[in-house]
């Protein structure tokens, strides 16, 4: 399985996990995923691959998802 793949397929899951019990995934699941696999996985080049696939709006979202987390652990 390529590394891209696996990436792919770890965002699915993770989003599906977000997303249950529904079956349709959201725009906002999919950043929450991005933000969770983001902050727990080491490898890099999985998170630039996710990275490479975002607009300008996905890395508002996720920034603001991302700000409110750090926020929350104070």
């Amino acid at each position: 399985m390529t590394q891209e793949l696996y990436a792919d397929r770890m965002l699915r899951y993770v989003c599906a996990v977000i997303a249950h019990p529904h079956e349709t995934i959201t725009e906002h699941d999919k950043h929450r995923a991005l933000e969770i696999i983001r902050y727990l996985h080491p490898d890099q080049d999985i998170v630039e691959h996710f990275y490479s696939q975002m607009n300008q709006e996905d890395f508002k979202q996720v920034k603001n998802i991302r700000e409110h987390a750090r926020n929350a652990i104070k």
